[in-house]
């Protein structure tokens, strides 16, 4: 009976070292395949936010510009992902930032703050990225899921995703949109007149009664704007275009808010670019309020020609 606990204790020692050099071999190639990832040593403007620009804005039609918009990303994820791409190497000289009514909803902030509304994405934004004491401990929740996925990406603990990851860094395959908490720019046609009248329908359900503002993710995009002002980057917030009865759903005083946060964004010198009521065919839309890929094309040319005059 001792020989065989001898036994099992050496393999349990054999066992852990192993995992434990495997986890540092990892870290270490990871921490490097992020770096080698995130290269903006070229790209002047960067465009980030929720769907909204993720669909609305093509980097094409932009002098060096990178889409790195990510559905449903709230500002209180964007700015931790903003800061940790800032950090490195960059030439980022402008900022657009998806600015709707919505992104600034209590709804919003479960994304970031409820640990049980957590996903693998959103966790390497919200944790992943930034240093331990870096983390409002006061916003956050922890979780199985979060303990977890911290070992994975701040102690290169072993997982199929960061080893596929560091697979393709050593063979010198990794861009930018590799990592999890990357967007990209996508295109798509028009839905279907069916799967429009619902989107419709939970919209004047949803933001037809008063939604309450989420003090937090005004807080933080008060955050962001003071980041880019401190390295002399500009914030331009581009409200995109919605149809007219997606925006008639919108309750008045959800309105009203919306347009004093717009005053008082412009007098901290924020520069504020609402299209929600520019007039636009309705196969320049993918759904009541994203845009279809000849939508983008289309608010791509106008965005580039009003900020930047080509």
């Amino acid at each position: 009976m001792k020989l065989f606990l001898k036994k099992i204790a050496v393999f349990a020692l054999y066992t852990g070292v192993f995992i434990i050099v495997i986890s540092l071999v990892n870290g270490y190639i990871l921490k490097k395949a992020v770096k080698k990832a995130i290269n903006l040593s070229t790209t002047e403007t960067l465009i980030l936010g929720d769907s909204h620009l993720e669909v609305a804005l093509d980097p094409n039609k932009f002098n060096n510009a990178y889409n790195i918009a990510n559905s449903s990303e709230p500002y209180s994820l964007t700015y931790y992902k903003l800061k940790y791409l800032l950090e490195n190497k960059n030439n980022i000289k402008d900022v657009l930032l998806g600015f709707s009514y919505h992104n600034f909803q209590v709804g919003q902030d479960s994304i970031t703050l409820d640990a049980s509304n957590t996903n693998y994405t959103t966790f390497v934004t919200r944790y992943a990225l930034f240093e331990i004491d870096d983390t409002p401990s006061q916003d956050f929740e922890t979780s199985e899921f979060y303990t977890y996925n911290f070992l994975v990406w701040k102690l290169g603990f072993p997982s199929f995703k960061t080893m596929k990851l560091n697979l393709k860094y050593l063979r010198g395959k990794i861009s930018i949109h590799d990592l999890p908490f990357v967007g990209s720019y996508k295109r798509y046609g028009r839905i279907t007149a069916k799967e429009n009248d619902i989107i419709i329908k939970n919209a004047c359900m949803k933001y037809g009664r008063q939604e309450k503002n989420s003090k937090v993710q005004t807080a933080y995009l008060f955050k962001i704007k003071d980041m880019l002002s401190k390295r002399n980057i500009k914030l331009h917030l581009i409200a995109s275009p919605l149809e007219t009865n997606y925006k008639n759903c919108v309750n008045t005083k959800m309105l009203n808010e919306f347009e004093d946060l717009k005053k008082e964004l412009v007098q901290h010198q924020v520069l504020v670019y609402d299209y929600t009521e520019l007039a636009l065919d309705k196969n320049y839309y993918k759904d009541p309020h994203h845009l279809s890929g000849i939508g983008s094309d289309y608010f791509s040319d106008l965005v580039s020609k009003e900020i930047f005059g080509k």
